[in-house]
């Protein structure tokens, strides 16, 4: 799950209103990797966040969504847990949480550097994701 921003001009498209007082569309995409072709399209004007599309998005069980971090929406995310749909992003530098399992049998030779099992802190997040959450750390190995 991805989108991209397109920018426009506002005197031309009134209707879609963009950052910085600028124009603009969204296209957020949802690929089907199994094909390799859009499986969910959603057109929207430039100020519409990334993570409302979790709103709106029919979860597919045993599905896994990979997103970046712009989708980091606890009550999306546990909304999809919910329905047994799986999610992989990044995690935010800011986010507060408790580490309460750690699993030491990892090879760093696969690019895996931790795997824990945490909770999260935040009073808000807490309520919005009361379950355990899987943070792994992972490095790609870059070619020289």
């Amino acid at each position: 799950m991805d989108s991209t921003t397109i920018s426009l001009s506002l005197k031309l498209f009134s209707w879609a209103p963009g950052k910085y007082s600028r124009g603009a569309v969204k296209i957020h995409t949802l690929l089907d990797l199994r094909g390799s072709i859009p499986s969910y399209i959603l057109i929207t004007d430039g100020k519409y966040h990334d993570s409302n599309v979790l709103d709106i998005l029919s979860p597919i069980p045993n599905a896994i969504y990979i997103m970046d971090k712009a989708y980091i929406d606890f009550k999306a995310l546990y909304h999809l847990h919910k329905l047994e749909a799986f999610f992989i992003s990044r995690a935010k530098t800011t986010m507060d949480y408790l580490v309460i399992e750690t699993n030491f049998n990892i090879d760093e030779s696969t690019g895996l550097k931790s795997d824990k099992i945490i909770e999260l802190n935040g009073y808000k997040s807490k309520q919005l994701y009361p379950e355990p959450l899987r943070l792994v750390d992972f490095m790609i190995a870059r070619m020289m």
